[in-house]
């Protein structure tokens, strides 16, 4: 199977369960978010929707990337009210209302570490694998790192996004 064909079908697999789920039409576009350690990969329904989790996530410190370019930049001295306002013509707390709970933690279990290319190759290694529980458990490890709350050690990055969108989709 080629990596176009793992993308696509990654990418209808999402759309179909979220279509199945909230009635949504939209087709997931894919987004990079940079840290100053490692880049992740998400998937989402909408550039709003994409945003928002980037902000949360890093609390305004991560940059988010779309087929190679910013399309939102790291706030890290601040201006994320006044980004929103020109982005959107509303405040942050405004945008966030308009994206459900439900959308943000979809979008979380999309999360992965790496770049495009690096989640395209997971993906197609990851349609490879027989859907024995074993050999999943052991292929996912590598991507979403399970690691004890008393594990955790402070980097220079502002949180783990890993950890945190683990922790988030499972509570």
């Amino acid at each position: 199977m080629s990596m176009s064909a793992v993308t696509t079908f990654a990418q209808s697999f999402w759309t179909k369960y979220w279509i199945s789920k909230k009635g949504w039409q939209s087709t997931l576009m894919l987004y990079q978010l940079n840290t100053p350690e490692k880049a992740y990969t998400f998937e989402a329904s909408s550039f709003t929707a994409a945003c928002v989790v980037a902000t949360l996530l890093g609390g305004g410190f991560y940059s988010l990337w779309q087929d190679g370019k910013q399309v939102m930049p790291a706030f890290v001295f601040g201006g994320v009210e006044k980004w929103y306002q020109r982005a959107f013509g509303k405040n942050f707390l405004d945008v966030v209302q308009e994206v459900s709970p439900d959308e943000i933690s979809q979008i979380y279990l999309t999360i992965l570490v790496g770049k495009p290319e690096e989640r395209q190759r997971y993906l197609q290694e990851l349609s490879i694998v027989h859907h024995s529980k074993p050999a999943l458990a052991c292929a996912t490890s590598q991507w979403r790192p399970q690691i004890k709350p008393s594990e955790i050690v402070v980097t220079s990055s502002y949180s783990n996004i890993g950890l945190q969108a683990d922790g988030t989709t499972r509570a």
